[in-house]
């Protein structure tokens, strides 16, 4: 049993994921990019594999074979939702999402199916307006200015990138602990084989014990059936009949031998 427990927290302990949770706030109606990117680069389009999921069900947006798919989505992600195809083989799986609502507040997960790595973001709705009155996302620096709002593409490209690098160096933490994870499952592995071998040689010199005490019994068992035996065997003893007055006959035999049975202890 304690055996069987083992093996079962060795096997948890193999298929468990450190995975690294980076929360985002946004305001309602406004829009928030959701990072995602692999610490693997130069990706093939027709490998790529990745599935944005909300609070672990909802269909947000799907990547097949590094084209975009709606298929199954989420009616209330409709239209909402964007990507950045240009950006994929270089191992960036963001998703930008427009006019935000009360309920896109939730974890978001993105599998990058085809590396086996998953990221987890938290999306924090808040209600921060700006001086006109018109709501806007927050950024490092306070509230989204109208210039902000009215970039163009190749300024929130550059925002993209810098968005890229910060997950990337938020991903050499993750690969810390799954290092630390990976020397735990081997230091608990080593454990493992270590008790396996104790326990065999505890078995092992078990039955070597018992098979001693059972030779040493029998040898014991047939040491007192030869006595037995030897006892129960004929004797034999000289007796002399010269004494006997009666008249011997032909031969004239003075002795002869008798069988003798001892008797029975």
């Amino acid at each position: 049993m304690i055996i069987r427990f083992y093996f079962i927290c060795v096997f948890a302990v193999l298929i468990h994921k450190v995975s690294l949770q980076v929360t985002v706030e946004a305001v309602f109606g406004g829009s928030v990019v959701l990072p995602c990117s692999s610490a693997k680069h130069d990706h093939k389009p027709q490998d790529i594999e990745v599935f944005w999921r909300h609070n672990g069900s909802k269909i947000v947006f799907d990547i097949i074979k590094g084209k975009d798919s709606v298929k199954g989505q989420d009616p209330r992600y409709k239209n909402r939702v964007q990507t950045f195809p240009e950006e994929y083989v270089r191992g960036n799986f963001s998703l930008k999402l427009n006019n935000l609502q009360h309920t896109d507040s939730g974890k978001y997960t993105c599998f990058i199916s085809h590396s086996s790595e998953h990221e987890t973001v938290e999306l924090i709705i808040d209600e921060t307006t700006t001086e006109y009155g018109t709501k806007s996302p927050k950024t490092e620096n306070g509230t989204k200015s109208a210039d902000q709002e009215n970039q163009n593409p190749e300024t929130e490209s550059a925002q993209l990138s810098e968005c890229h690098n910060q997950t990337v160096v938020d991903n050499t933490n993750w690969y810390q602990w799954q290092a630390i994870g990976i020397t735990s499952t081997l230091l608990n592995g080593l454990l493992l084989i270590v008790l396996i071998g104790v326990v065999k040689v505890f078995v092992v010199g078990k039955r070597s014990a018992e098979r001693s005490q059972k030779l040493n019994s029998d040898l014991q068992r047939m040491q007192v059936i030869e006595q037995h035996q030897d006892s129960n065997q004929l004797q034999y003893a000289e007796v002399d009949f010269s004494k006997i007055r009666r008249n011997i006959r032909s031969s004239q035999i003075n002795s002869t031998y008798a069988a003798l049975n001892l008797p029975k202890s």
